[in-house]
């Protein structure tokens, strides 16, 4: 076997190895390896109503704070606050 006969068939045997790389790195990339690509979700009907109920909770706590006049300051309405009560004393 003359020297570029070899070179031939040990280039064609890396080729092969290559692909066969190339094959696996695109089915891991395609999503195949276990990780979602799209589809939608599901959800059990129990944990729906979980969903649910724990929403119209809040939102009841909301409007009754409303109801109230009682509700959380922001951080810039806490200090805003201080600001007044400090510049009045002064």
């Amino acid at each position: 076997m003359s020297g570029i006969s070899k070179a031939i068939k040990e280039l064609e045997g890396q080729k092969s190895r290559i692909e066969t790389a190339i094959r696996v790195l695109r089915s891991f990339h395609s999503g195949s390896a276990g990780t979602r690509t799209g589809g939608s979700r599901k959800i059990s009907s129990e944990g729906r109503q979980r969903i649910i109920e724990g929403q119209k909770k809040r939102w009841a706590k909301v409007r009754a704070a409303k109801k109230t006049g009682m509700r959380k300051k922001t951080p810039r309405e806490k200090t805003r606050s201080q600001e007044s009560v400090t510049a009045n004393s002064e």
